[in-house]
């Protein structure tokens, strides 16, 4: 009995231990986990125990449950310093990449804290405790009837989970772009088992993009665009955009002992040819600096797991390089780190740039952090720069002021930040202060070359600094904003642009790193179509939102909280149908978003709008063609009696290529008046009923469509009725017998 004993409370010992370091690890993430979490996660351990307890050899059985028990400790430690680092838990999507976040480890002083190890006495504890029954004498197994017992009661408890996650399966993958609240929900051990199965399930279902999705970012793109007072009042000029490592925006204004962190920031932003945005959020995830690049060159957010730059990096991308260049811009890109860090050999060609400078074409003469300096690599650029083409459109990407931030040299550590000496916060302000002064720095150079007059001139934060947000506030007393939580009110970047003549002003409305090129482009008075942005220009009266990878959504007025899951007033009361529609805002963003980057949507979504959309600012839903093609006999068509809707019509029908996938083609409503073609947009729409009339043929299910006719934008007089479809690259067309008469 006393070894039976002795077995029973070895189990018990390891399912607590287990159980402990969850709990732990809740407490030092800060996670608000729901009591599901803490009652999934016990059963799921004793389920794990259970089997394991099954396993008949004893050292077999101590081997496995001595491996798991290491490999569980582990995954937790650095769940705890991937969340602290991300706000977010580590994926397998991200493990691919795990030899570019060389930023975590070298940041691992900031981040873990001496409380974290407790973790990982676990190991020591379940090691002796095994290590103990070895060397007993009693080998007795604990009664076959506990066993089963425990087996089947967990067993029972995970069913029941399984059937939780299964009443809506494909919401809850498409919450794995809020892991956090996933976490929250069911545990950090269950979340790491439905990542696995949702990489597996994207890595097997890639598949194309859907007519839907084309027509959801069509319908996106083809809005309005609002142009505000500030259009074109920049035309013509150069362009050099300044992303600052690590530059937070509670630096902007801050004082140490009497004297400014940032004073060629601070001066920039009092320049009366300067606009100050002063509550714009870090919008970056996975991919930190190269989020940053995605965000500010092409205006769409990083994908929901992983490295957007190396999984995506060779796309297709709209971006503000690429349409600079339409206008007569050179573009030019430098980085002092090596070419294949984050991928950027890849990136930047996708990006559009012309010319790229990283290390191995820049002189090292002078080493501040972790590489070449910054002063050093704005001289060099602006050398280059001083003999480009002009206008050109320049993107510098600066390293000196990287984490973990003790890399400054002594004759640029000449803030006496007199307490924080040594610390981590003190060694940032260090290095942020010599970023700053190296800006000041490229100012003076682009004077003396007479380059700053007829330049605009943006610079902006990549990223947090990584550092605890409460340490911040503590040791600088540095002001944040009541309305937000801690976190996200830091949680911000500093953005200016400057330009001779512009009429500066300090702009408090909310925006992302995701509006700095729709911004741009406005002040440079261009307005092109293939600008397939998913930002706003911040100057204009269009809506401000910021939506945050981890789910939350934030306006002038008030902010979702993603991590909390509530909403936060900054103005006044929020209502239940104002944070529904917000809520529901940020789902549809943020999927539109990662559709447009999986799927390489961009020339896709280019095409349909300028060949079948018409002008993509006209807020219109048709487009003159010069012809149509010939009359074919591979298409059926049938259209339904026009029906008079309001001040226009409604046209609907159905119509395919015979024997080939109806879901796979778009259909055009054909308008023909004198030799003049009209080509409308059309819904898709399932027709069953085709189906069933041509006996069984699954093929033509999706052959429905309709669309809306406006009186308003038609002339007066009777106008032809077909169809034109597209398939498989290729163009038919078949018209009917069909009138309307405007």
């Amino acid at each position: 009995m006393i070894a039976k004993l002795n077995k029973s409370l070895l189990f018990i010992a390891i399912v607590v231990v287990a159980y402990i370091q969850f709990l732990f690890f809740s407490g030092f993430t800060g996670s608000e986990n729901s009591a599901r979490s803490y009652f999934y996660t016990f059963f799921l351990i004793v389920l794990i125990a259970s089997l394991i307890s099954m396993i008949p050899k004893l050292w077999i059985r101590n081997s496995v449950s001595m491996t798991l028990h290491v490999v569980y400790s582990a995954i937790l430690m650095i769940d705890i310093v991937y969340y602290r680092y991300f706000n977010d838990f580590i994926s397998v999507f991200s493990l691919a990449y795990a030899g570019q976040v060389s930023e975590v480890s070298d940041s691992l002083g900031i981040i873990i804290r001496k409380k974290d190890f407790l973790i990982l006495l676990g190991i020591p504890v379940i090691s002796a405790l095994l290590w103990a029954q070895r060397r007993s004498h009693n080998s007795a197994n604990i009664h076959l009837y506990i066993k089963i017992s425990t087996l089947m009661l967990s067993l029972l408890v995970i069913i029941q989970m399984s059937f939780y996650i299964h009443k809506d399966e494909n919401a809850w993958f498409k919450n794995m772009i809020y892991k956090p609240n996933v976490v929250k929900d069911v545990g950090i051990i269950n979340y790491h088992i439905l990542d696995i199965i949702s990489y597996e399930r994207t890595n097997l279902t890639k598949g194309s993009i859907s007519q839907d999705q084309i027509g959801e970012l069509q319908d996106r793109f083809s809005e309005s665009v609002p142009h505000g007072t500030y259009f074109g009042t920049a035309q013509g000029k150069n362009v050099i955009v300044v992303q600052e490592e690590s530059m937070q925006n509670f630096l902007i204004g801050l004082n140490v002992d009497g004297e400014e962190v940032t004073p060629n920031l601070n001066q920039l932003i009092k320049d009366k040819s300067s606009i100050y945005f002063k509550n714009v959020f870090d919008q970056t995830s996975n991919g930190r600096t190269s989020d940053a690049e995605l965000l500010s060159q092409t205006s769409l957010l990083p994908i929901s797991n992983g490295s957007t730059a190396f999984q995506y990096g060779s796309n297709k991308y709209s971006s503000i390089a690429k349409i600079v260049q339409k206008y007569g811009y050179t573009t030019l890109s430098a980085h002092p780190a090596d070419i294949t860090f984050w991928n950027r050999n890849v990136t930047h060609k996708s990006y559009g740039f012309e010319k790229s400078l990283f290390i191995n074409e820049l002189t090292v003469d002078e080493v501040v952090g972790w590489g070449l300096s910054d002063e050093s690599l704005f001289r060099q650029v602006t050398n280059k720069l001083q003999e480009y083409e002009k206008p050109f459109y320049a993107y510098l990407i600066t390293l000196s002021n990287h984490s973990p931030y003790d890399r400054i040299p002594d004759q640029y550590q000449t803030l006496n930040v007199g307490e924080l000496e040594g610390t981590t916060l003190g060694n940032y302000l260090q290095g942020a202060h010599y970023a700053d002064y190296a800006i000041g720095k490229l100012i003076e150079d682009l004077k003396a070359k007479d380059l700053y007059e007829n330049t605009v001139l943006v610079v902006f934060g990549d990223h947090d600094s990584g550092i605890a947000p409460r340490e911040i506030v503590e040791s600088t007393h540095v002001a944040y904003n009541p309305n937000y939580n801690l976190e996200t009110s830091l949680d911000q970047i500093p953005l200016i642009i400057h330009s001779s003549g512009l009429q500066g002003r300090e702009v408090t409305d909310v925006a992302g790193q995701i509006d700095i090129a729709p911004t741009l482009l406005n002040l440079l008075g261009i307005d092109d179509e293939d600008a397939l942005f998913f930002g706003n220009d911040i100057l204009s009266n269009a809506e401000h939102r910021v939506f945050i990878k981890n789910g939350t959504a934030i306006t002038n007025e008030f902010m979702y909280d993603a991590n909390k899951q509530k909403c936060v007033s900054t103005t006044g009361y929020v209502t239940e149908q104002q944070c529904s529609d917000l809520i529901d805002s940020s789902h549809t963003y943020l999927e539109s978003s990662d559709t447009m980057i999986k799927y390489d949507a961009a020339p896709i979504i280019s095409s349909y709008i300028k060949s079948y959309s018409g002008n993509a600012r006209s807020g219109l839903n048709h487009k003159t063609i010069d012809t149509i093609p010939a009359e074919s006999e591979e298409v059926q068509v049938a259209i339904a009696p026009i029906e008079q809707k309001g001040n226009g019509f409604t046209v609907n029908g159905w119509a395919f290529v015979k024997d080939e996938d109806a879901e796979d083609s778009v259909v055009y409503l054909i308008l023909e008046k004198d030799q003049t073609f009209i080509a409308y947009d059309t819904k898709q729409v399932p027709r069953p009923d085709v189906v069933d009339y041509f006996k069984g043929a699954e093929q033509y299910l999706y052959s429905g469509w309709a669309s809306d006719i406006a009186k308003v934008e038609l002339e007066a007089g009777q106008y032809n009725i077909g169809v034109m479809i597209w398939n498989d690259g290729h163009y038919y067309y078949r018209g009917s017998e069909l009138k309307l008469t405007i």
